[in-house]
């Protein structure tokens, strides 16, 4: 896995958190376009 990937990885694992923090199932998932960027972002 490269650092690009990390990035996004990151960003999954922050939404997950987040969603079990508020009850919910923590799935964590990220769009990203081809050019980088993802959302949801910080």
């Amino acid at each position: 896995m490269n650092k690009k990937h990390l990035k996004f990885m990151k960003e999954a694992v922050m939404e997950a958190k987040k969603g079990l923090k508020e009850n919910g199932i923590p799935i964590g998932a990220v769009l990203v376009e081809k050019w980088g960027n993802c959302w949801p972002g910080p």
